[in-house]
């Protein structure tokens, strides 16, 4: 697991965080997040995860506020990865068809909302810097 995969925006307080699917095929999609302390302003950080299982987005209060790992992660950053989570638990995969699959739940605090990830591989981060995307 690479820990840094967020040390470009991680430090943004209250950013703007936002998600957007693209098609790659019609056998695949690309689940792509966005972070920046402004729409208005650049830079922007896309987050594409190609190997996702599920995504949910909720008002910020929506956190499990009882997981300690979740709590103590965002006291240092605006997103974090949790190797275990309830979500996590909540999914059961047939070990014949599934033998190694390990999910990783990604999570992104903004000032307005809260994005989640669970995905089997880690994301990909592209910096913006035009206005354009």
């Amino acid at each position: 697991m690479n820990n840094h995969w967020n040390k470009d925006f991680k430090h943004i307080t209250f950013p703007s965080v936002d998600l957007f699917i693209e098609s790659k095929s019609i056998e695949q999609n690309v689940l792509n997040v966005v972070v920046c302390q402004s729409i208005d302003e650049n830079p922007k950080y896309l987050v594409k995860f190609e190997d996702y299982l599920a995504f949910r987005s909720h008002e910020e209060t929506g956190i499990d506020f009882r997981n300690q790992n979740i709590l103590n992660g965002l006291k240092h950053a605006n997103s974090l990865v949790l190797e275990s989570s309830a979500w996590i638990d909540s999914c059961h995969f047939s070990p014949t068809l599934f033998p190694d699959i390990k999910l990783t739940h990604y999570l992104f605090s903004g000032g307005d909302h809260v994005v989640e990830v669970l995905a089997t591989s880690e994301p990909e981060v592209e910096i913006i810097n035009s206005q354009t995307m």
